[in-house]
């Protein structure tokens, strides 16, 4: 994957740290190795609850999809 996808919302997330064991489900960290957003979510069993933290991206990530937006016909 490219940071193209990225923008299209298609992030190539890798887990970096997870925790937690109750009953709610583990918190799991992960990292986008092309643009370098980070998300936390709730995962049971192995499938996705909820997003606990919505996705943020660095400054310079957020920068280059507004001059993106722009540049779109």
């Amino acid at each position: 994957m490219s940071i193209k996808s990225c923008f299209d919302g298609h992030h190539d997330l890798m887990v970096v740290a997870s925790y937690g064991n109750d009953y709610d489900g583990d918190r799991v960290v992960r990292w986008c190795q092309n643009c370098g957003s980070i998300v936390v979510d709730i995962e049971s069993d192995g499938r996705l609850i909820a997003n606990q933290v919505k996705m943020r991206a660095p400054l310079i990530t957020r920068e280059s999809l507004a001059i993106r937006e722009i540049k779109r016909p």
